[in-house]
């Protein structure tokens, strides 16, 4: 349990990165192209 939190995180803290490099507005088009995950609009 304890390293599946760490792996958690590790991934979390990667996103963040990607974040960052992408910009305002990018990050959730990068989501659905590389994860084909959707968020609702409303």
């Amino acid at each position: 349990m304890k390293r599946t939190a760490q792996d958690i995180i590790e991934v979390g803290k990667k996103l963040i990165k990607v974040k960052e490099r992408l910009g305002h507005g990018r990050f959730g088009e990068w989501l659905e192209a590389e994860f084909e995950w959707h968020h609702g609009h409303g």
